[in-house]
């Protein structure tokens, strides 16, 4: 039996889930939503024409995922994002920009999140914006599925879990207030939660809290 790598290249990721059956598009929207939720881990490997650190690879916490993820962002080919990526660790630097030449996804997660019996990304962890970018089908507002709960305390308690959930590293120093509080309001409202009537001083009153 052939030997099983760890991890495996955004390329054979695909090629994995269209062998078994599933078509080419709907195989890369899938990996879209389930790397932008985070549901599948990932390594990337800084380019050489990085301005630092290039030919390194990062995973985990050191790597920003964006929020918004479409097939049109990534060279399927090359296995690679068209665009940069958020880098940083708190022992080498801040937090830059990094230009990634190779994305490779756990090979289990791949597996047991898109290829096994029943195990296909429900629209529940669709992240925010994918599908309206492109134009094509928009995330329900609202999923019916999932309560909205009402309560104040409640209402807190979901813009916490949506900064926890979109930034797990921190929020990116060169992410505006604007943009910060849309992301955190169209998270809420794909997951079902009722907004705070001024969500700016929820999302401060969040920021000051001591994490947990």
């Amino acid at each position: 039996m052939a030997y099983t790598p760890n991890w495996e290249p955004l390329a054979d990721a695909l090629k994995r889930i269209m062998a078994i059956g599933v078509a080419e598009d709907e195989a890369k929207l899938d990996l879209c939503r389930a790397v932008a939720d985070r549901k599948i881990n990932i390594q990337v490997r800084i380019a050489a024409t990085g301005r630092s650190w290039g030919g390194w690879s990062f995973s985990g916490a050191q790597v920003r995922v964006p929020t918004h993820l479409n097939p049109d962002d990534f060279d399927w080919v090359r296995s690679c994002p068209l665009g940069p990526w958020w880098i940083g660790t708190k022992v080498l630097w801040g937090w830059e920009k990094q230009p990634i030449d190779l994305i490779q996804l756990s090979t289990a997660d791949v597996r047991g999140v898109l290829c096994e019996p029943g195990a296909r990304v429900s629209p529940d962890i669709l992240p925010p914006t994918v599908g309206r970018v492109s134009g094509k089908a928009a995330v329900p507002d609202k999923p019916t599925a999932r309560k909205s709960t009402t309560s104040y305390g409640a209402k807190a308690r979901g813009v916490t879990e949506a900064i926890n959930q979109l930034w797990p590293s921190g929020i990116p120093p060169g992410l505006s207030a604007k943009e910060r509080n849309k992301q955190v309001e169209d998270w809420l409202a794909v997951k079902g939660y009722s907004q705070p009537t001024n969500l700016e001083r929820a999302i401060q009153r969040a920021l000051r809290e001591p994490s947990e």
